[in-house]
């Protein structure tokens, strides 16, 4: 792979999360409030910040068990690709909230 290569793989890996997220939001939350679905952990005493970086432990801890097995996938319908899209997304939304908090 050349660097022109590896610069469209990565533009598309984020043109494809972009659209992933897009879809996701439209299903978890809402218009005026992106971030409802992650406002819930505040019925568990967490933070709406926290409740985003639970989610993105999650997917570190699969990735991290995925990994420890090899490359072995559980889960059938989730590729180890979905994982790194999410960590990437989660990463992404995180920035985001703490954008609209300042």
């Amino acid at each position: 792979m050349n660097r022109q290569q590896f610069r469209d793989v990565i533009e598309q890996f984020y043109k494809d999360n972009l659209s992933l997220i897009d879809r996701k939001n439209a299903d978890y939350a809402a218009a005026d409030d992106p971030f409802r679905n992650f406002g819930m952990a505040e019925y568990m005493g967490l933070s709406t910040e926290q409740g985003i970086m639970l989610r993105l432990l999650d997917k570190m801890a699969r990735l991290a068990n995925v990994s420890a097995k090899g490359g072995v996938m559980e889960v059938k319908d989730e590729s180890l690709d979905d994982t790194l899209q999410d960590i990437c997304n989660y990463t992404g939304i995180l920035y985001a909230y703490r954008r609209s908090q300042s």
